[in-house]
């Protein structure tokens, strides 16, 4: 099995506020991990040992355009504006959803992470690995007072983003009728959802988001419903 030595997994804890964000509770601020130089060092060397494992299963979804070299928002948002100009072209009802997941990386489940990674068929001695890094991770508050953490992807570690990516990868596959496209940006999801006419566009939206929801429960994760957006972007002058 791996091992990941347990002094690194102690780690201090900077709060930065978001931007935008001017209130003081919890959730306006970004905890960011900050972790052992060795432990980066370490980290990066597992880093690029599951990447290859990852491109040898098969790699990610291509429409995950967060954490990933060259790629970015940019790319993201020309595949989004893309496929609404191609369902402009086709003369289809068109709208786009904007998912927000509550929480998104701190609420990772680590299970769920190892399920994700032994699904892919990544080796058993880098799942041990993976699993070691994980587990009996504590938050040092002061010098005598620790936190333990159960779930989530440390932010500002180097492993991080990438075991977020496994973990959010099949999302990216749950529509299978060609009337959604879903793209992701790390925790970001945008569907562009078609429909030959407005109720046949509505039922595809609700389905969308049944699906999505669906996949966030079975993931441990937790849509923000008030934070989720519809918009309609194209066939609003039809009848």
């Amino acid at each position: 099995g791996g091992e990941f030595p347990s002094a690194w997994k102690d780690t201090g804890l900077v709060m930065i506020p978001k931007p935008g964000k001017t209130d003081l509770t919890p959730s306006s601020f970004r905890p960011i991990c900050l972790v052992d130089t060795l432990a980066k060092l370490y980290e990066g060397v597992i880093l690029q040992r599951l990447k290859e494992e990852v491109v040898r299963c098969g790699d990610l979804h291509p429409n995950q355009f967060g954490f990933r070299q060259g790629r970015s928002t940019i790319y993201a948002l020309t595949l989004v504006v893309d496929e609404i100009k191609r369902a402009n072209s086709q003369n289809l009802w068109c709208a786009l959803i904007l998912f927000d997941v509550k929480n998104a990386f701190n609420t990772a489940d680590w299970k769920k992470i190892l399920d994700s990674l032994e699904n892919r068929g990544i080796n058993n001695h880098l799942l041990n690995l993976v699993a070691a890094y994980l587990h009996h991770r504590r938050i040092v508050v002061d010098r005598d007072t620790y936190l333990e953490m159960y779930m989530g992807v440390p932010q500002g570690s180097i492993l991080g983003p990438t075991l977020w990516n496994v973990l959010y990868d099949s999302v990216l596959a749950v529509a299978t009728d060609g009337s959604v496209k879903l793209v992701a940006y790390a925790d970001d999801l945008a569907a562009v959802v078609t429909g030959t006419t407005k109720r046949g566009l509505v039922s595809n939206v609700n389905n969308a988001i049944a699906l999505v929801d669906e996949w966030m429960t079975q993931h441990l994760l937790e849509l923000a419903v008030d934070k989720t957006e519809v918009v309609v972007v194209t066939g609003m002058r039809r009848s």
